[in-house]
């Protein structure tokens, strides 16, 4: 069967099995939830190339929209991590600001 899976972290406090990231085609953490998840993989964080292409005028774009309060560059570089673990989309919710995929 071809069915994508997606997984809502939910408020949870845990951690999740690498086996579990892998069969995932879209995970879907708040900030907070991804922050937890990239944590419990520290032994295998993503690399520097979490903004893969990105220019440093997007990056500021996209930082504008999102607001001071969160910091862009420790959100791609968390979601490279999960990535980095198996995770192969990973779309964070950021409540009334939108979410980044």
């Amino acid at each position: 069967l071809d069915i994508p899976v997606i997984v809502d972290v939910g408020g949870e406090d845990r951690t999740m099995e690498r086996d579990l990231l892998q069969c995932c085609d879209y995970l879907v953490p708040n900030e907070t939830e991804l922050d937890r998840l990239a944590k419990s993989y520290q032994d295998d964080v993503g690399g520097d190339d979490y903004q893969d292409g990105m220019t440093e005028q997007i990056m500021e774009d996209i930082q504008a929209q999102i607001g001071p309060s969160l910091h862009l560059p420790s959100i791609l570089k968390s979601v490279a991590t999960l990535q980095s673990n198996g995770a192969s989309n990973v779309l964070v919710t950021l409540g009334s600001r939108g979410s980044i995929l």
